[in-house]
């Protein structure tokens, strides 16, 4: 297969370069790219490289687009707090020396940040400085920004008002030849899908053929161009989506076999509680009790403070479901509290729209009216 568009062009300009700033600023630009990849030796060559050749002497743009090379690397390997650092520096940074090619670039990643901590009005203040800031060719923050704000469309409950958000992501992916960009927005897509089907699957409620049906195709064409363009970014991603929409299928063998591939101790502590629990109603489900059982209290045990409300409820409404199987308690009020939290998720999704609506209403095709 072809390299990217995009590697070719920085590639290029890496061998040519206009000035040592430029060149400095590309292969920052190429080991961002390779950390988004999953290409994690690559991108640290390319940093120690820059290093290497600016020594104590370290441009201060150049000196930015290292700490955003950086952060991206931290954030693919799942170290939120390390990535949160550089790129909050690297903003600082962009600001104080008015930076104007660095600046929106690292405003989108702070929204791509703040998203994750759930931080929604910093989130969209950041949007704004990204999507009006930026040069209508630096396709690579106006893609990240629009990803950002259909991630929150799509969190938010609204498919309908994130997926023209995801189209002008892939247009702008799709002129830089920004493969990792594409992948990101096909795993977006299809853990969003799946996680709304596995919430709904966990309150009983029912969940049309034709739903589980999309959320399949979802998933498999994420893996699909996954393995087209060798990104290895969400190689655990793949397997927990998968194992999930076979558990809502009720297709619990095939689950089961799939949670098994995962090696549990290399996901992130957020997913971990998801996962066993899922493996325990499978092992339930087939009869195993005891199984399920041992499954159910350890997904308990390894819940930590960064589950998500919605996550946290799916995990205790699976939990009483089983209760009502086994007939015995495996934590106090596990009900009552699932559908406290499933109403404050619900809430929160409501108010996030509303803001979400409020500002695309200011913008027109990524600019202010």
């Amino acid at each position: 297969m072809h390299p990217p568009k995009l590697l070719t062009d920085l590639d290029q300009r890496i061998r040519n370069p206009a000035d040592p700033v430029a060149w400095g600023r590309d292969m920052c630009r190429r080991a961002a790219y390779f950390a988004r990849m999953g290409r994690a030796k690559a991108a640290t060559k390319d940093i120690d490289e820059v290093k290497a050749r600016f020594g104590h002497q370290l441009d201060t743009e150049v000196a930015c687009w290292l700490l955003l090379a950086e952060g991206a690397l931290h954030f693919f390997q799942e170290r939120p707090s390390e990535a949160y650092d550089r790129f909050r520096t690297a903003y600082g940074m962009a600001v104080a020396f008015d930076l104007s090619l660095a600046r929106p670039t690292c405003a989108a990643w702070m929204a791509h940040i703040e998203i994750n901590e759930n931080r929604f009005e910093s989130m969209i203040r950041f949007l704004g400085e990204a999507l009006c800031t930026a040069d209508a060719e630096d396709h690579h923050t106006l893609g990240r920004a629009s990803l950002v704000l259909a991630t929150a469309y799509h969190f938010s409950g609204s498919f309908e008002k994130a997926q023209p958000w995801y189209e002008c992501t892939r247009r702008h992916a799709t002129t830089e030849g920004d493969r990792s960009m594409l992948s990101a927005m096909f795993h977006n897509i299809a853990a969003f899908r799946v996680s709304n089907l596995r919430l709904s699957d966990a309150f009983g409620e029912e969940i049309s053929e034709a739903v589980t049906a999309r959320a399949s195709l979802e998933a498999s064409s994420a893996l699909t161009y996954d393995l087209t363009v060798r990104s290895d970014s969400y190689e655990l991603l793949v397997p927990t989506i998968r194992g999930q929409l076979l558990t809502v299928e009720k297709r619990f063998y095939e689950a089961i076999v799939v949670f098994a591939s995962i090696d549990e101790t290399l996901l992130p502590s957020r997913l971990r509680p998801l996962v066993s629990i899922d493996r325990a109603w499978c092992s339930l489900s087939l009869g195993l009790e005891q199984e399920g059982r041992e499954l159910a209290l350890a997904a308990v045990q390894s819940i930590g403070s960064d589950l998500d409300a919605d996550d946290l409820a799916f995990v205790l409404a699976r939990v009483s479901a089983m209760e009502a199987i086994l007939k015995m308690s495996l934590i106090p009020f596990s009900r009552d509290r699932s559908l406290e939290l499933l109403a404050a998720h619900r809430h929160v999704q409501r108010e996030l729209e509303m803001q979400l609506d409020q500002f695309t209403s200011k913008l027109h095709l990524g600019r202010p009216k």
